[in-house]
């Protein structure tokens, strides 16, 4: 068997978390306080988020202001805002400095219409609309408001922001999570091992535990070739296995002792490492069966992968040598 010598280090984690990173849907930040600003010269628009970004199930807003930075009064101001559409997201205007916008329309298509009579010279009017969010909303919203006054060019300012998306989501209330893998229901699933349980979370952030007595201190997991996830049992030297529907199995052996990493193998079985003592390479049939590999190059073995040339690879961190 092919064997990389590696050591590997461990990280202390203070919050507990499951962190998702994505290039594919990102705000679009037009000043660094997400504002965005237009202008004439008699009328100023400004478009804020209340947030740049959220998490699923966390309210948004935007604030729109329109001002007049001249020395006399505008009159006939309009202001049009579109509001972007999201899944679970219906818009309401929260707050307003007097009774000149409105609401219409009704999700998917909203937009904020303000007609103001009158803008003394310095004065500013700014409508505020919020939106409730849920699991399945997550996504980048942009705004772009305009504004017109008689004899005037007139005036765009953009905002946006994100739910659950963007550069890092962060979802809390997890326990000392480790493994992590892609499942073969299109979601992500993970090993907590902090409170004994496997976790599984949506890709729009709605998080599910599934305990089970048979389930101590989990560490690593892999989707298996039979349509379920495989997890390694640090605490009870077992090899577990779930269902995507929650239902948990788990599989003993003698020689398994303190088991790591895990994967998927090219010949449909799982391989895991053996951490100690010493160390060995475990397989284990989607059936159960269980065979146990030995080698004196074999030192505290921890993480394991497929490589190429139908060959498993893992790391030793024991040895100190790569």
């Amino acid at each position: 068997m092919d064997g990389l010598c590696k050591r590997s280090g461990r990280e202390a984690v203070a919050l507990s978390a499951i962190l998702a990173i994505t290039s594919m849907v990102a705000p679009v930040f037009t000043t660094a306080a997400s504002a965005a600003k237009g202008g004439g010269a008699g009328l100023a628009l400004t478009v804020v988020a209340d947030a740049t970004q959220v998490s699923p199930g966390q309210p948004v807003g935007f604030a729109v202001t329109v001002s007049d930075p001249t020395s006399g009064a505008l009159t006939s101001v309009s202001l049009q805002e579109p509001l972007p559409a999201g899944s679970g997201v219906n818009w309401s205007l929260a707050s307003q400095s007097g009774s000149a916008c409105a609401l219409s329309g009704s999700p998917p298509s909203q937009t904020l219409s303000c007609s103001i009579a009158s803008l003394a010279a310095g004065a500013s009017y700014t409508a505020h609309v919020v939106s409730a969010t849920t699991s399945s909303s997550s996504g980048a919203y942009s705004t772009t408001a305009t504004a017109a006054v008689a004899k005037q060019a007139t005036v765009t300012a953009t905002a946006s922001l994100a739910v659950g998306t963007g550069l890092i989501s962060l979802y809390r209330g997890i326990s000392n999570p480790y493994g992590i893998t892609a499942g073969p229901d299109g979601a992500v699933w993970f090993t907590n091992y902090g409170n004994n349980a496997i976790g599984r979370i949506s890709t729009a952030g709605k998080v599910n535990i599934y305990p089970d007595p048979s389930i101590s201190q989990p560490y690593g997991i892999t989707a298996g070739p039979d349509g379920a996830l495989w997890f390694t049992n640090y605490g009870n030297s077992t090899i577990g296995r779930i269902t995507t529907a929650g239902l948990v199995s788990h599989f003993t052996d003698p020689s398994i002792s303190r088991p790591h990493g895990i994967t998927a193998g090219p010949d449909g079985a799982l391989w895991f490492t053996n951490y100690a003592p010493g160390g060995s390479i475990g397989r284990i049939t989607t059936a159960g069966k269980v065979t146990n590999y030995t080698d004196p190059t074999i030192d505290n073995p921890e993480g394991i992968t497929a490589g190429p040339h139908k060959s498993l690879w893992f790391t030793n961190s024991n040895t100190g040598a790569n």
